[in-house]
């Protein structure tokens, strides 16, 4: 099971990051959310 979180950087855009190594740049907070809440249940 993958543990994603997200973090503001210091342009204001969010990343969403796991410690499996999967990471995605350039989002809103909504979309960092929703991202990482994906791949965190996803069964992959």
């Amino acid at each position: 099971m993958c543990f994603a979180d997200v973090i503001t950087e210091p342009d204001g855009t969010v990343t969403a990051y796991c410690y499996c190594g999967w990471v995605e740049y350039g989002h809103t907070p909504e979309t960092a959310d929703d991202a990482a809440e994906s791949h965190q249940n996803s069964t992959k």
